[in-house]
């Protein structure tokens, strides 16, 4: 038979194995588990940085080249009938089309001018009235206008005229936006 006193010195001995592991083995493996837990989130969060900028907003379907525009021919042959072109210069048109819309003109013109047009420049000039031209547009004042996504570009105006008098009348261009 064992002696008690043994039987009291078992609690106190436990009680030194359960503190002794738990400084040597539990809080070092907690304070390892916290360590790894925290440099996992640091290193997830920096790993970069990655500005994404907005869009440019495009103010305005239809902008303008150039103002006044010259006519191509700039003379004519007093009452005859034609057409004219209006474009900034050889190299830069009239206006521009910037994104799809709608827009109305407002057009000003003396009776001499029978019909207004729009041409897309990437496409073929008007050569025997604007008609002829093979991206066109029919402009009739007050009513809208509609361009897709495959409008945008540069476009120029073309008028047809009968029976021109001396001297023949501007045509002016008001365009509005909804």
């Amino acid at each position: 038979m064992t002696p008690d006193f043994f039987d009291e010195d078992v609690e106190p001995r436990r009680r030194v194995t359960d503190n002794i592991r738990r400084a040597v083995v539990e809080r070092p493996l907690a304070a390892f588990l916290a360590i790894m837990l925290i440099a996992g989130v640091v290193s997830a969060a920096i790993l970069f940085n990655q500005t994404l900028t907005a869009p440019t907003p495009v103010g305005a379907t239809l902008t303008r080249n150039c103002e006044p525009v010259p006519p191509t021919p700039p003379t004519y042959v007093v009452g005859t009938s034609g057409f004219v072109i209006w474009g900034c210069s050889a190299t830069s048109s009239a206006m521009r089309v910037n994104a799809a819309g709608t827009v109305t003109p407002t057009i000003t013109k003396g009776a001499e001018w029978t019909t207004t047009y729009i041409y897309k420049t990437s496409g073929t000039a008007p050569t025997t009235g604007c008609a002829s031209a093979s991206i066109t547009k029919v402009l009739t004042s007050g009513s809208a206008t509609s361009f897709v996504a495959g409008d945008v570009g540069d476009w120029n105006y073309c008028s047809d005229y009968a029976n021109a008098p001396n001297p023949m009348s501007s045509v002016v261009y008001s365009w509005s936006q909804a």
